[in-house]
């Protein structure tokens, strides 16, 4: 795995914290420790303790030759003092800054004096709860900073959760993030998108329920003026009790579309799968469609290189391709064709089908919007179903790892693409679904 930034920061901060201790103890110590002597200095002081330990054991004859290899030296001056003051041996210097005393074995005193302060001063070293005093310091300061810069976005992200846990989806912390760039940020950022999708879905919820609501308002109310007019105008019975026949069916297949649709959303996984022929369900379809067309002088074509036979459920996709031929059926101009063209392709294994309608088409803006439930366009207008067969398509189609596109036919119109991947099953293949025991009428 490569390491990430908050790691190589995390690394770096502890580096750099152990380092500066051992900095930080080395600069004590350092300044701790008695200054060293010069060459020169260590040389005199040699000098004078050797004198002294002569003249006291021999006299001060004895340390004339040792005190004279001193007497030219350029950097010290050093001289030998009798009791009196008067110089003996070496030079006397010009400001005394370092004396010396010896007495011989006969009482007498001498001094030995230097223009240099020669006695060095030894403060005391430091024990070792100094360098452990610096390093825990360092450690509790590092701390704090780490635990800073930690706690203070990871306190942003907890209280955003609550936030959102408490209903306010419009909540976004990456605002207060700063300029950081590490995986905190990041994990940040992925909760604006989180608190983001939740908002978008419960908006959609919103707008799904306001929908439900008026799709049902509709026949309902035509029911309700139906059995009015029924109770006021006896002699009205036959129209009103054909007119709430109608309208119980429209509500009857509005709810049964419904329960498809939350029944497709849920993300069921005890779909019954069998071996189905894909272009044979497409010739039975367009068969009943063209059927419908008839009416209004206008045909359905189904084009086809040959079988495509997958492991897929067959009620699911027949009701998917239905609302979709229907719809363009519905919409298509008099006297014009439905085409529904169909090719395998055999590098990926997936059949494409095509559906083209001659009729007025969507705006392009309107080219996804229309697999949305309740969005009809506003080319459609009223009065053409309940905008739910091609949600139901299109989630038909994407839970069967396929997918499904509108767009602009070459002559007017819609064209509606479906790609679905062809699916093997070793196993012994179910009995076929009955294709056409509950036609689905009310499309997109």
């Amino acid at each position: 795995m490569k390491p990430s930034r908050l790691f190589w920061k995390l690394v770096l901060a502890f580096w750099l914290a152990l380092t500066l201790s051992f900095f930080v103890g080395a600069v004590v110590m350092h300044l701790s420790n008695p200054d060293h002597p010069t060459p020169e200095m260590m040389d005199t002081l040699m000098v004078v303790h050797q004198s002294q330990r002569i003249i006291e054991t021999e006299g001060y004859e004895a340390a004339l030759p040792l005190l004279r290899t001193r007497q030219h030296a350029d950097d010290i001056t050093l001289g030998l003092l009798d009791d009196s003051g008067h110089l003996i041996a070496g030079t006397r210097p010009d400001t005394i800054q370092s004396t010396f005393t010896a007495v011989d074995n006969l009482g007498r005193h001498y001094r030995l004096v230097a223009d240099h302060p020669l006695k060095m001063q030894h403060p005391p070293r430091p024990t070792a709860l100094v360098p452990m005093g610096i390093g825990a310091i360092i450690s509790i300061l590092f701390s704090l900073f780490l635990a800073w810069y930690l706690s203070g976005p990871l306190n942003h992200i907890s209280q955003g959760l609550r936030s959102v846990g408490a209903g306010e989806l419009s909540t976004r912390i990456q605002p207060l993030m700063g300029r950081r760039r590490d995986e905190i940020v990041a994990l940040g950022n992925d909760f604006d998108r989180m608190a983001s999708q939740l908002q978008h879905l419960m908006d959609e919820r919103k707008q799904f329920l306001h929908d439900i609501s008026h799709e049902l308002r509709s026949p309902l109310t035509r029911l309700r003026v139906a059995i009015g007019l029924l109770s006021r105008s006896p002699e009205m019975q036959p129209e009103m009790l054909q007119r709430i026949d109608r309208e119980s069916e429209r509500l009857d297949r509005l709810i049964e579309e419904l329960l498809t649709l939350s029944h497709l959303e849920a993300g069921i996984d005890d779909i019954a799968s069998e071996r189905v022929d894909l272009i044979e369900l497409l010739n039975v379809i367009a068969e009943d469609a063209g059927f419908e067309a008839s009416t209004k002088d206008a045909t359905v074509s189904l084009e086809y290189d040959g079988p495509f036979v997958t492991t897929v459920s067959g009620e699911l996709l027949c009701r998917a391709f239905e609302n979709v031929i229907r719809n363009a059926v519905r919409f298509t101009a008099p006297g014009t064709a439905v085409r529904i063209v169909t090719w395998i392709d055999p590098a990926d294994d997936q059949l494409h089908a095509q559906i083209c309608d001659s009729g007025p088409g969507v705006s392009d803006e309107w080219l996804e919007r229309i697999f949305e439930p309740f969005q009809r366009g506003p080319e459609v207008g009223t009065g053409s179903g309940a905008g739910l067969g091609l949600a139901i398509a299109r989630r038909a189609i994407v839970m069967h790892g396929g997918h499904i596109s509108a767009g602009h036919a070459p002559g007017g119109g819609l064209c509606v693409t479906i790609t679905l991947p062809r699916v093997r099953e070793d196993r012994q293949a179910k009995p076929t679904t009955q294709w056409t025991d509950q036609p689905t009428t009310e499309s997109g």
